[in-house]
């Protein structure tokens, strides 16, 4: 095993950082990290190739199967025979331990292929515009060789540090990924309001073709979309988060080729938005979360844990959905439908297996759709639930919304490394994917059922915008709109019940499946579901 010299400024500088980066292999880019690439591209000339300037030496690398460590030198200066290392920083000068001990392993590595001493070496920093002199005494030497060791032993046992979260948190670049204070505040079982953090803004979108005689191109970094010869959009490709297709809409080889290369998938679905199909980026390489994701999947108590969690965020949305819509209609049966809810809300920790659990999850739901057709005030009503193929249009739009929400999920799934056809309440079954079905139980009466009613009684979708083509769908006016109303929902923000600061829906997504993969890898006692009251 060996180890890069960056990586034991990672360790260093965050135990958690280092794992992520050296075990889990997640990395992240931030304004901070980007422009410290830019600096070291101004020193070496971003290439690999070894080159001579005057006494300065770039882009040499080191490595030492004793010590299992190597280094890529930002510059090498040399004085006869006798080499020094130099390390340029983007920052500015102060006690950076970090930074001295990957300046250390360089000179170990110096010392090691050229048997030569080496006592000092210099670190560069852009910020103060100022070279500093470091001393290779034996404390920072003893250090070094510690932090190799140390470093070593993690990746070993791949067990991932306490969350404690302080002010370098903030311009870290896997901030959002380690989720540091919020971690942390689970793990000490912490209660009231979490200091307000900023989530990440996330402004990118998903784009819907949802016509065969769209025309997509490029242009520089943007797409170009046209309909009958006319523009109707242009979207640069940075602010497109996923491309999802509708039937018989083609995309050329270059137009795929771009958005891979910007870890954008592609999603096909048919007419009536049934799902056919992905072409997905190169994978999240965390193999270490999938590989414990799939022995817990055969765990029974993990299972039964994790499915009483999924229902039981399910079964208190659908509740507060009820309640709050009751509250103009004042329905006795609906209250009724609510009590009911709360009941089961108790029995679910009572729940001696899994069938169990999944009993309880089928009555309440049967309950909860008793209920929508009295608060629906629109001309169209809803009798019970029913698809593949839906019959009626209350169950058009909710296949619609399920469909959408479920690849939502899977793609979140797939960014945080975690396997979405390997679940925990929903049997495994070839192409289904189970573990986004999990994950999406609490998010079905948050998202889909809130707007499908708010839609049907709102108006903005009527009995006339359906047409039966084989089975009944909307037409394409009524589709866009649909698909507009799915986005806002997504970017409407909440107050997190938990961690007490605002954010969109969409953003929620990630949160709860980056808490899964935290107590699946054993950071977390257990998962919290997002219990909203709407």
């Amino acid at each position: 095993m060996i180890l890069g010299a960056s990586a034991l400024n990672s360790f260093v500088y965050c135990k958690r950082l280092f794992y992520y980066r050296e075990v889990e292999q997640i990395e992240a880019e931030n304004y901070y990290l980007v422009d410290g690439q830019i600096k070291h591209k101004r020193v070496d000339g971003d290439t690999d190739q070894i080159k001579r300037e005057g006494d300065k030496i770039f882009s040499v690398s080191l490595k030492s199967d004793n010590l299992g460590i190597a280094a890529r030198f930002d510059v090498l200066e040399v004085e006869g025979e006798k080499y020094t290392p130099v390390e340029y920083k983007r920052g500015k000068v102060g006690e950076w331990l970090n930074h001295r001990v990957q300046l250390c392993a360089q000179a170990l590595l110096i010392e090691e292929n050229y048997n030569q001493k080496v006592e000092y070496g210099y670190i560069y920093y852009y910020g103060s515009k100022k070279r500093i002199r470091v001393e290779f005494d034996n404390t920072l030497r003893d250090q070094t060789l510690s932090a190799i060791y140390d470093a070593r032993r993690m990746i070993e046992q791949s067990r991932c540090p306490e969350a404690k979260y302080s002010e370098k948190c903030e311009g870290c670049s896997l901030k959002e990924q380690c989720l540091p204070e919020e971690v942390e505040q689970l793990q000490n079982k912490k209660t009231g309001k979490a200091r307000k953090v900023m989530p990440v803004l996330d402004e990118r979108e998903v784009l819907y073709l949802t016509t065969s005689n769209v025309e997509i191109s490029k242009k520089y970094n943007r797409l170009i979309i046209k309909e009958d010869e006319k523009i109707i959009k242009e979207i640069p490709i940075l602010k497109i988060r996923k491309v999802a297709l509708f039937g018989r809409v083609n995309l050329s080889h270059p137009i795929i080729s771009l958005l891979l290369k910007n870890n954008i998938e592609i999603v096909y679905l048919n007419y009536y938005g049934k799902y056919e199909g992905t072409i997905i980026p190169p994978c999240n390489k965390n193999g270490i979360l999938r590989k414990k994701q799939i022995i817990l999947s055969e765990d029974e108590d993990v299972c039964k844990k994790l499915s009483c969690q999924f229902i039981k965020g399910k079964v208190y949305n659908m509740r507060m959905l009820l309640q709050r819509r009751n509250r103009a209609c004042k329905d006795e049966e609906v209250g009724k439908h609510v009590q009911e809810l709360k009941t089961i809300q108790k029995k679910l920790k009572q729940s001696e297996n899994i069938n169990t659990l999944r009993g309880l999850e089928g009555y309440a739901t049967r309950l909860y759709f008793q209920s929508i057709d009295t608060l629906l005030s629109s001309e169209i009503h809803f009798e019970r639930r029913n698809r593949r193929p839906p019959e009626d249009p209350v169950n058009a739009l909710l296949s619609l919304g399920y469909s959408l929400l479920t690849r939502d999920i899977e793609g979140y799934c797939r960014v945080v490394g975690l396997d979405p056809y390997t679940g925990f309440l929903h049997k495994d079954r070839y192409g289904k994917p189970s573990l986004a079905l999990d994950l999406m139980e609490e998010f079905r009466p948050l998202i889909v059922d809130q707007m499908v009613f708010y839609i049907l009684n709102s108006g903005i979708i009527k009995e006339e915008d359906f047409e039966e083509v084989g089975q009944l769908k909307l037409k394409q006016p009524g589709f866009k709109r649909f698909l507009a109303q799915y986005e806002q929902r997504k970017k409407t923000e909440l107050k997190h019940p938990v961690f007490g600061y605002q954010i969109t829906y969409q953003r929620a997504f990630e949160i709860q499946a980056r808490m899964l993969a935290k107590y699946l890898m054993g950071e977390l006692e257990e998962y919290l579901p997002l219990q909203v009251r709407v």
